[in-house]
């Protein structure tokens, strides 16, 4: 027990330092802040949800007393319960009768759905805390940075409101923000807890402790409830208010994790191919490089897959497992 308590207390406060360096304002800073949920899964998955738990707790703890009372709040909402959550659902199983009483985990799809729904509710509270629990404040907010972003870029002085910026309405400018902030916010947040969830589960699978089997990123892929609530995203995105943030953020979460869907089929189509790592390795870098073009690409490519049989038509095509042997490792 004290063990496991040393173990919860040391990954909450690294997850605190990792969380508290933003504040620096340097771009390595910026970077760390993007690992705090990795300790915290790694004790969760390693040893016990529960562990995870107390490790988001802690780290909290640490920062309210250390900083303040919010940036504790902001921690535990933001990197720590949500990486909890997600460990504890990777870690869900129920006997199988039919095969001896083994377990049946959580599918990865599925938990990749919850990684991205888990993702949007970061952006809306995010932007709920921004606006101190007012929309209107929250408009209000957007406003000003807005304005002083703008004006910094541009050299125009301070002082005074712009209508016109570069020659566009500034209003025109604020209402654009309001639109894509929760959208690009989600997918932020959806990606980098994705990419924890799989730095800390691979760590732990290499320590021996992973109580899972580890999944093949070619099997991804998300159930058909993934689209239903993409599209109660996009009908909730038309409403204004908190609701229509709501809606934004949870379209971009989903289209996030749909990108990654995508990604695994390049996974699937590559399977047996020569050159295999060097064709994955570029698929990578020009993601990376042409997000904005490519992203959207394999979004559409994931919803194909949870929407229609071409997985198995793939499958068919390449016939992994059959007489050409058994697919490569990913």
């Amino acid at each position: 027990m004290g063990q496991l308590l040393f173990l919860a207390f040391g990954a909450g406060a690294v997850s605190a330092l990792l969380f508290g360096v933003v504040a620096v304002g340097s771009p390595a800073g910026m970077l760390l802040s993007y690992l705090a949920p990795l300790p915290i899964l790694i004790v969760a998955l390693g040893w016990h949800h529960l562990v995870g738990l107390l490790a988001a707790i802690s780290g909290a703890l640490i920062l309210s007393f250390v900083l303040r009372s919010s940036a504790g709040l902001a921690f535990a909402l933001g990197p720590a319960l949500p990486a909890w959550w997600i460990a504890y659902l990777a870690l869900l199983g129920r006997a199988d009768p039919r095969r001896g009483g083994a377990l049946d985990w959580m599918p990865s799809g599925r938990l990749l759905l919850w990684t991205g729904v888990t993702g949007s509710a970061i952006a809306v509270a995010a932007a709920v805390g921004l606006g101190s629990g007012d929309y209107a404040h929250f408009i209000d907010m957007l406003r000003q940075a807005t304005d002083a972003l703008l004006r910094s870029e541009s050299g125009m002085p301070r002082q005074g409101a712009a209508d016109t910026i570069g020659g566009v309405p500034s209003e025109t400018l604020v209402r654009l923000l309001v639109l894509i902030t929760p959208v690009v916010a989600a997918a932020v947040f959806s990606l980098t807890l994705a990419l924890n969830v799989w730095l800390g589960a691979k760590i732990v699978f290499m320590s021996g402790r992973l109580p899972r089997p580890w999944p093949e990123i070619a099997e991804l892929r998300m159930p058909p409830a993934a689209l239903i609530l993409l599209g109660a995203g996009f009908l909730a995105s038309l409403f204004a208010g908190w609701l229509g943030v709501a809606g934004r953020a949870l379209a971009g979460g989903l289209i996030m994790m749909f990108a990654l869907q995508g990604l695994a089929l390049v996974h699937l189509i590559t399977r047996g191919k020569q050159g295999r790592p060097a064709l994955l390795a570029l698929t990578y870098l020009f993601t990376i490089l042409l997000g904005h073009i490519l992203l959207p690409l394999l979004a559409v490519a994931g919803m194909l897959d949870t929407a229609t049989p071409l997985r198995q038509r793939l499958t068919r095509n390449h016939n992994p497992g059959g007489r050409n042997g058994p697919p490569s490792p990913t």
